[in-house]
């Protein structure tokens, strides 16, 4: 397929630039975190290595570190986008009306439960183990919520099919672009899941539909919908399956 028209001021160098840096400022505030956290534990004499591993996994902690990292990035992304204002951030962008949201939502919400019953085909674990200790608790709950709903679909979407996709997409045409930015995606949550093969491939199936999403609609905002009715099917499932399934 030719490459498509998309009218964007920005290159390769910022369109992988941005992504590396949000993934930077989520290690660095977890680092920051973990030795404050380590401070406070020290300080009331309440540090050894179960209290340290049972904070720095619980999901206060990551939501916590995950929403500050993403409000930070967010103004990162606004500023590279508008250059200060230069530019009109949302014409730029892409956050323009596109596409019915709910079928895009609906769409997202069909994609968990198929995932979900190839995740139960292969004997694996529907909530995995990596994410259970951040969703054991009330306020656990509410900061992953917020963090998982609400800053990662509009974080990542401006990152991956809003920075990524249309220098892609100017480069080398719709198919190719639509995979390329998939499998960038998968492999980012590699900082989330480790390598795990499964994890990260559905990572991968989320992100293609996606970029179909973006590069179906000329928009953002569908895709937005629908990684954050995704992200609140998984959220759900984990608090039925942490505290109501036990």
């Amino acid at each position: 397929m030719k490459p498509t028209q998309e009218n964007v001021p920005w290159g390769w160098l910022t369109a992988i630039g941005l992504p590396l840096a949000h993934i930077a400022i989520q290690i660095a505030l977890t680092l920051s975190g973990s030795g404050v956290l380590l401070l406070m534990l020290w300080a009331t004499s309440r540090l050894n290595s179960t209290n340290l591993t049972t904070w720095a996994t619980s999901g206060v902690f990551v939501g916590l570190i995950g929403t500050l990292g993403g409000l930070i990035s967010l103004a990162l992304i606004y500023a590279v986008v508008t250059r200060l204002r230069k530019r009109p951030f949302r014409a730029t962008i892409r956050l323009i009306k596109g596409g019915h949201l709910w079928l895009a939502a609906l769409g997202a919400v069909l994609l968990g439960g198929v995932m979900d019953t190839a995740t139960l085909a292969l004997h694996k674990p529907i909530v995995p183990e990596v994410l259970r200790p951040m969703f054991a608790g009330f306020a656990s709950v509410v900061m992953m919520t917020l963090f998982a709903v609400l800053v990662t679909p509009l974080v990542e979407e401006l990152l991956f099919r809003g920075v990524l996709y249309p220098v892609a997409a100017r480069s080398f045409g719709v198919a190719s672009s639509v995979a390329l930015v998939s499998l960038v995606f998968g492999l980012a949550h590699t900082v989330t899941y480790g390598f795990d093969i499964h994890l990260v491939a559905q990572a991968l199936v989320a992100g293609f539909y996606l970029t179909w999403l973006r590069a179906r609609t000329g928009s953002l905002v569908p895709s937005i919908a629908a990684h954050a009715a995704l992200n609140l099917y998984a959220t759900v499932e984990a608090v039925v399956v942490m505290n109501l399934l036990k």
